[in-house]
């Protein structure tokens, strides 16, 4: 039966479903929006926590930063109050090719590939990371499938990574530092750094990502430490290794293709539901 269904339908569906579960469990009204965005304010928050990850490259690392910009502007200096709950697709929307976004590399079914809005993994795995060591409450993250790195090249701990997916896959956090954050974020082209901010100080949380490797699986266990003394086991991550001969970095043309089967096809209803989104957030 699923078979029958079009992608785009799906996508649509799954979509129309999120805000609907939201609607009825009452997270939607507390979910921040591109409103929040205090550009003046913001300047009077000092950086709380920061983290900072490079952006490796590869063939298609231009489009990812270029993706990352148009995903980041969409975070800086977005205000987050005490209980409000950052979802990281309610703020980016739709990444099609309509609102600029380009061809970059992706993880789809195990494999490595390419879709339009390729590469902005990376940006939701740096805020799930800052928000592991604020002791926000993790409502929903997803661990990718593959581990593409090694722990020479790994740009952060595995396990500290987020999969997001446009109508599958969110990071969506909430705040519980019981105080107003908001949010920097400063893309170059060599890195990506990412800042909570606030007036007040906000006690870091101690991250242990606990590795156990079985043939080709890795699981990892992640365990927060809550200040002064109190451990929060945030479940297991289970990851396949990737199997290459060349370095991520190295390969000049990956052997994937320049364009996903299915990316058009998602492209055109994900605007549609984009804006029809944005429309109903007013």
């Amino acid at each position: 039966m699923k078979k029958l269904i079009p992608i785009s339908s799906r996508v649509r569906l799954r979509v129309i479903f999120f805000y609907l579960l939201c609607l009825f469990d009452g997270t939607y009204f507390r979910m921040v929006s591109a409103r929040n965005v205090n550009k003046r304010e913001g300047k009077s928050f000092s950086p709380q926590l920061s983290l900072n990850q490079p952006i490796r490259k590869t063939s298609y690392s231009d489009n990812k930063i270029h993706n990352l910009k148009i995903a980041a502007s969409n975070f800086q200096y977005l205000l987050i109050q005490p209980g409000e709950i950052l979802s990281f697709w309610h703020l980016v929307g739709a990444p099609v090719s309509q609102r600029s976004f380009r061809v970059g590399r992706t993880i789809i079914g195990e494999e490595l590939n390419t879709s339009v809005g390729g590469g902005l993994c990376q940006l939701a795995g740096i805020l799930y990371h800052l928000g592991l060591q604020a002791g926000w409450e993790i409502l929903e993250r997803h661990a990718h499938s593959l581990d593409l790195y090694n722990d020479k090249n790994r740009y952060t701990p595995l396990g500290a990574d987020a999969s997001v997916c446009y109508g599958y896959k969110d990071l969506r956090m909430r705040n519980t530092c019981g105080i107003p954050v908001i949010l920097r974020i400063e893309i170059s082209d060599e890195e990506i750094r990412a800042h909570f901010c606030a007036k007040h100080e906000v006690p870091q949380c101690e991250i242990e990502f606990v590795e156990k490797r079985k043939e080709n699986l890795i699981y990892v266990k992640t365990l927060r430490f809550h200040p002064p003394a109190w451990r929060e086991n945030l479940g297991v991550s289970c990851y396949k290794t990737f199997e290459s001969t060349e370095s991520l970095e190295e390969t000049a043309k990956p052997d994937i293709p320049e364009k996903s089967p299915l990316s058009k096809d998602i492209e055109q209803q994900a605007l549609k539901d984009w804006v029809r989104s944005e429309i109903f957030s007013r």
